[in-house]
């Protein structure tokens, strides 16, 4: 049992870059988020109103406020001017579940190699699953309240699996940038050297018919 529920308020969280000019993973974060959206209105029928977005980035707020302006409740941008710490994953994490849902899903990109980085779900603990595993403390004395205890795990777990997103997402932010602007000075090499090619036969098509003018 993952701790996720399929129905009720669901809260997806897009985590995106600050900056652009590092190819498609963002893009690519939010096709799948389109996908799951599209899936789970097939099965189940959800209306706009069962799902809300808390954002994690620029990039993530300029494309979903095209597509989803009325569904968005939180946007956290310009966070990634500085290196991500932990502490700013758990300041984060504190507002996300602040908001009220049933179930909240981390969508980011997975670094596999620097040639490849997979868009991924996550899903969190539902608070339901939260109250279940509570009440499965009950044959146990727990200081303090078992209530409150699991919360603060949970608040824990939500965290750091945050954090391992957030750092796996800027560490395919980077490696997608290296490929693109390695792509682009390679492109701009071919480019400077085919016009010099058209310069020079250029060049050396006029001074030919110069000199033929002058014979």
């Amino acid at each position: 049992d993952d701790g996720k529920v399929e129905d009720g308020k669901h809260v997806i969280v897009p985590i995106t870059s600050d900056r652009g000019l590092c190819g498609a993973v963002n893009s690519n974060v939010i096709r799948q988020i389109s996908a799951d959206l599209k899936a789970r209105n097939a099965s189940s029928g959800e209306s706009e109103g069962d799902f809300r977005f808390a954002i994690i980035g620029s990039k993530g707020k300029d494309q979903l406020t095209r597509l989803h302006a009325n569904e968005i409740a939180l946007v956290f941008d310009e966070i990634q001017k500085k290196n991500v710490s932990f502490t700013q994953a758990c300041a984060l994490s504190d507002e996300l579940l602040k908001l009220e849902f049933d179930t909240m899903s981390l969508y980011f990109n997975k670094f596999i190699n620097t040639g490849l980085q997979e868009p991924t779900r996550m899903d969190m603990m539902s608070p339901s699953k939260i109250e279940e595993l509570a009440e499965s403390l009950d044959d146990y004395e727990c200081e303090p309240d078992k209530q409150d205890l699991m919360e603060a795990l949970n608040s824990f777990a939500f965290a750091s699996n945050l954090y391992h997103c957030m750092t796996s997402s800027i560490a395919s932010e980077q490696a997608s940038r290296m490929v693109a602007m390695d792509g682009a000075s390679r492109n701009a090499k071919d480019m400077i050297q085919s016009l010099t090619i058209l310069f020079n036969r250029t060049r050396q098509a006029i001074i030919t018919g110069q000199l033929i003018e002058i014979t």
